[in-house]
């Protein structure tokens, strides 16, 4: 069996095809290794049981899995570098009283983690998802050909 492998590559996340790929949001992906894929995401399973009478055998009420996606470990272990992506902030400025606005640049997966600019969620789960993806896509498997 021969596996294909590329630990960083760049994704692109947003949807800006009408750009220049220079001026396009781009993520460095860093692949996870197989011993660390298991902290990408955490699966909890919760059984409850009817009592049961002297005798019998329990039975179970309800059983729960839960699973939740380690996304802030996914943005600050598995994104390096990200290209073209700004926040503008919003501050209140005490000297002059009013507000002041600043841009600030995105330029690694540590930051993405920590911002709090409306509309990042759709991004952020693209990121996660191209992270969390184990499969090797037809446009990939071309760009090794």
């Amino acid at each position: 069996m021969k596996l294909t492998a590329e630990p960083r590559y760049w994704f692109y996340p947003a949807d800006d095809e009408a750009l220049p790929k220079s001026a396009r949001v781009a993520a460095e992906i860093i692949r996870p290794t197989a011993s660390r894929r298991q902290e990408l995401v955490e699966v909890v399973g919760e059984r409850e049981f009817y009592r049961a009478e002297a005798g019998k055998e329990q039975e179970t009420k309800k059983t729960v899995v839960k699973t939740s996606v380690n996304t802030g470990f996914i943005l600050r272990e598995c994104v390096g570098k990200i290209r073209n992506l700004s926040a503008e902030e919003t501050k209140w400025d005490e000297e002059t009283g009013a507000e002041k606005k600043t841009e600030r640049k995105i330029e690694s997966g540590e930051e993405l983690a920590e911002c709090r600019a409306y509309g990042i969620d759709e991004l952020v789960a693209r990121i996660v998802n191209e992270v969390r993806s184990d499969e090797l896509t037809e446009a990939k498997k071309k760009s090794f050909e």
